[in-house]
């Protein structure tokens, strides 16, 4: 009798042992693969976010309403406009655009050093704009409408950052308009952050694959770090290889829209 309670004792005793041994077993893994991340902006300055395609720059409206641009080396904000958005152009630059007085206004953001230039509609009347063409540096044209283009006429300084310039709504026929004439199109917003797809790092010391998780790989192929992907945004690699740009995106339709912090998850956690 004393010889099956002692059984029964130390029965217990090992489920105890067991029980505790495994619970500090799942805590370490959590503590393993909990996803390190550091918070780049928080989410009440994370309603709308872009990020250049170098991972450079970080552009996000405060209150909604003012544009600032983050420089992440610095954490130094910029405001850029009261109102509007802004994209990437190229050749360091930005392309805003806001609502004014007279309906639809231009503006440029010279990067490295950041400043800002207006855009104003050309002098004259529709016979001076092929003079203004000509005698733009930059002349950029972007689909606005049915058959309908925005142009910008750009002038560079010496240094090759915009100093002024123009924008034409409503232009047509830009084979006769710009025939002669070197032109750029204004490249597909965002980074692209292909699915399942192997993404490698700027400095190829690293690569990610944005499927059901989030997961950051050394070159040699060992997980470094991973996050969930559920509602998760992502907005392509720092420019230092340091991370990811990720955001948690949720709501719809008829769910109202909530947005997480913008987060980089870590390289070497």
């Amino acid at each position: 009798m004393h010889r099956k309670r002692r059984c029964q004792r130390s029965s217990s005793m090992r489920t105890i042992i067991s029980s505790f041994v495994l619970l500090l077993l799942l805590y370490w893994l959590q503590g393993c693969f909990s996803p390190q991340t550091k918070t780049i902006l928080p989410a009440e300055k994370a309603e709308w976010v872009y990020v250049t395609p170098n991972g450079r720059w970080i552009l996000f409206q405060e209150a909604r309403h003012m544009l600032k641009l983050l420089d992440p080396v610095t954490n130094q904000e910029i405001l850029i406009s009261n109102s509007g958005i802004a994209v990437w152009l190229d050749d360091g630059l930005l392309e805003g655009e806001r609502t004014g007085t007279l309906g639809q206004e231009y503006f440029i953001v010279n990067l490295e050093p950041v400043t800002v230039v207006n855009l104003t509609r050309p002098p004259g009347d529709s016979s001076d704009l092929p003079r203004h063409i000509q005698e733009a540096d930059s002349v950029y044209a972007f689909l606005t409408g049915e058959e309908s283009y925005t142009l910008l006429l750009l002038r560079r300084g010496p240094s090759g950052k915009v100093t002024e310039g123009y924008y034409v709504s409503g232009a047509r026929d830009l084979d006769t308009l710009l025939a002669g004439v070197l032109y750029k199109v204004r490249p597909p917003s965002g980074p692209d952050c292909p699915w399942r797809e192997a993404a490698p790092s700027p400095d190829g010391r690293y690569y990610f694959i944005n499927g059901e998780d989030m997961r950051i790989y050394s070159q040699q192929g060992e997980l470094l770090n991973s996050i969930s992907n559920d509602a998760l945004v992502c907005y392509g690699w720092a420019w230092d290889s340091s991370g990811v740009y990720v955001q948690e995106q949720r709501g719809g339709m008829f769910v109202p829209r909530q947005v997480g912090p913008l987060q980089l998850l870590l390289a070497e956690p």
